[in-house]
Formats: C-alpha cells, sequence, structure tokens
C-alpha cells in the first residue's frame, strides 16, 4: 500500500511542477533575502552548537574483564610460587633460631 501511495504523490507532484514551471528570475531583493536566510540559518546552528557544548561529558571506564582478572591471579600465584621455590632453595624458610643475634653459651655444667 505505501508503494502504490508513494507513486501516487510523486506522480502529482510531477504533473504539478511541469504546468506551473515558469522560468526563474532573482533580483537583488531576492538574493540579499537568500543570504540573510543563510545567515540567519548559521547564526542559530552556532547557538545550537554552543548550547551543547555546555553539558558535561560522560566517560566510562568498564572494570576488568572476568578473563582479565583470572590472568593477573594466574600471574600472581605463579610469582608466589616462585618466591617461595626460591626461599626454599636458599634455606629461608626452614626452621631458623628466632633470636639470632643472642650469643648462644652452654650451660656452666657443660663447661669443664
Amino acid at each position: 500500500m505505501s508503494r502504490k501511495f508513494i507513486s501516487g504523490i510523486l506522480a502529482a507532484s510531477i504533473a504539478i511542477s511541469a504546468l506551473s514551471a515558469v522560468p526563474a528570475r532573482a533580483n537583488e531583493r531576492d538574493a540579499a533575502r537568500v543570504v540573510a536566510g543563510l545567515t540567519a540559518l548559521f547564526i542559530l546552528g552556532k547557538a545550537i552548537e554552543n548550547g551543547r557544548r555546555d553539558k558535561a561529558t560522560v566517560t566510562r571506564h568498564p572494570g576488568p574483564s572476568r578473563a582479565e582478572i583470572l590472568r593477573r591471579q594466574r600471574e600472581q600465584e605463579r610469582a608466589r610460587a616462585r618466591a617461595r621455590e626460591r626461599d626454599r632453595q636458599h634455606g629461608h624458610g626452614a626452621w631458623r633460631d628466632h633470636d639470632h643475634h643472642a650469643r648462644k653459651t652452654q650451660p656452666r655444667r657443660h663447661i669443664r
């Protein structure tokens, strides 16, 4: 239905435009009106643009994705495992005397 309607409107507009075709003539007055109209449109466009410029721009930064969170957790766990292995290899983490600065002495009964 819309195709028939549009084609009917198009046919009517072509028929009317063919009947009322008069050569266009423009004088200085018409040219001044066109320039004034274009100037008014330009001024309105700039006013609208400036009005939109005053609005605050909202920028959203989405958080890390689930895959990114899991990747970071794996990296942290690997770093902890490397540190544990390094400490184990160098004797850290084994039992140590917590008072290592104190002088170790034998009780008098063991000294001759």
